[in-house]
């Protein structure tokens, strides 16, 4: 049930446009298998594409999202719906992903940057009842019902990010990452970062830890 409705007369003035990008169902039924390769990792400036035409994508949507056991670790069934601009080297992108296989579990991505201002704007939110897939994935005791916020907003090379974690509505881990560019006696620029994280984390704890760590937990790097 695949559907693309873009206007092609769009293209001769150097833009694409798409106003619906559309699937009733995709199945992704296993991980897909690659070869083995080695690759070199390199150090850049981070910037979004310079394409030579204007990218807009009004809505993208698949109604139905079916991840195999393999893919997770566990079966899941999801909507999820998005939209995306990129031109002058400027873009802004959001994601929604909502479970619907009988699992409480809703993701929700709103980001944007510019590679003029080399301002970023981040804020991520994710929300699952108990039992819940990133729960799992992690391996929290008991599965506890999460809820995460990840926000930040200001240039990329002096950005902050405000982070909260809750487990079962309650108050687990607040605090903040930075990311900056620090100048090396070479004169060359690196890029630092530094964090800042407190709270209660016990019941994150298998019961065997939680008198060890305490009440009250601090990261500082």
């Amino acid at each position: 049930g695949a559907e693309l409705d873009w206007t092609r007369s769009a293209l001769f003035s150097g833009r694409l446009e798409i106003n619906k990008l559309t699937a009733d169902e995709i199945e992704i039924a296993r991980k897909p298998i690659s070869a083995d390769a080695q690759v070199q990792a390199e150090s850049s400036n981070f910037s979004l594409p310079e394409l030579p035409v204007s990218v807009d994508i009004d809505q993208i949507e698949a109604t139905r999202v079916i991840l195999g056991e393999t893919v997770v670790g566990v079966p899941v069934e999801l909507t999820a719906t998005a939209s995306a601009q990129l031109e002058d080297g400027a873009g802004e992108a959001e994601l929604s992903v909502v479970r619907t296989d009988g699992s409480d579990g809703e993701l929700s991505l709103t980001g944007s940057y510019s590679n003029v201002t080399r301002n970023l704007s981040l804020e991520l939110s994710l929300s699952e009842g108990k039992g819940g897939l990133a729960a799992t994935l992690i391996g929290l005791p008991g599965v506890a019902a999460v809820d995460l916020t990840v926000q930040g907003e200001g240039p990329i090379d002096e950005f902050t990010a405000d982070i909260e974690l809750a487990t079962d509505n309650q108050p687990r881990l607040t605090g903040a990452v930075s990311v900056k560019s620090v100048p090396l006696p070479d004169e060359t620029v690196a890029t630092g970062f530094q964090a800042d994280l407190s709270g209660d984390v016990t019941s994150l704890f298998l019961p065997d830890y939680q008198d060890f760590f305490g009440p009250d937990i601090r990261l500082n790097l």
